[in-house]
């Protein structure tokens, strides 16, 4: 069985930042760092822990897509074979976590015809509804999927369609760079 993952890169690292904002006393709740858009810009996601943290290393092998910002070079997840990042400059124009959804979307249903076998598995680290669509259709055609991210930003329409919804709140500091 391979893993193909799908991570959404802005959407982690700053849900992340916003659950550390409240772990380091920043904000009194989740709740009060939402209202009041604070994070904590010091805690840094170190990708290649993330993949990690979500992939066993006999699973290993299908493909990896990060949507988003080039992560820091230090970040492991360069030590890693096979991904392949999908970046848009910071100030690209338009609505780019629209886009980012669209496309993981669009890559997780293409994947699952074009590179797919029976048994492998999809692994997406985001949280957003929009997402909700394609994780149905891999199911639905017999593709075991995982939802990974943070408690506070999954949405519950795709909890509700993965077969397997994995917390990243436990693992919040080993994830951070430098941890």
């Amino acid at each position: 069985m391979r893993r193909f993952v799908y991570i959404d890169g802005p959407s982690v690292c700053w849900e992340g930042q916003r659950l550390a904002a409240v772990r380091r006393g920043f904000a009194s709740s989740l709740h009060d760092a939402i209202s009041r858009d604070i994070v904590d810009g010091a805690w840094n996601l170190d990708y290649g822990r993330l993949y990690e943290a979500v992939c066993p290393q006999a699973e290993r092998g299908g493909h990896t897509s990060l949507f988003g910002v080039r992560p820091h070079q230090v970040d492991t997840i360069w030590s890693l074979d096979g991904v392949d990042a999908v970046v848009f400059d910071r100030e690209a124009p338009g609505d780019t976590a629209t886009k980012f959804d669209v496309m993981i979307a669009t890559q997780l249903v293409e994947h699952s015809f074009t590179a797919m076998e029976p048994g492998d598995r999809a692994v997406v680290i985001a949280g957003d509804c929009e997402l909700t669509p394609g994780v149905h259709s891999l199911s639905s055609r017999g593709f075991p999927t995982t939802v990974a991210f943070w408690d506070h930003a999954t949405a519950r329409e795709l909890k509700g369609v993965a077969d397997e919804v994995v917390s990243l709140d436990a693992v919040l500091d080993r994830l951070g760079r430098g941890a």
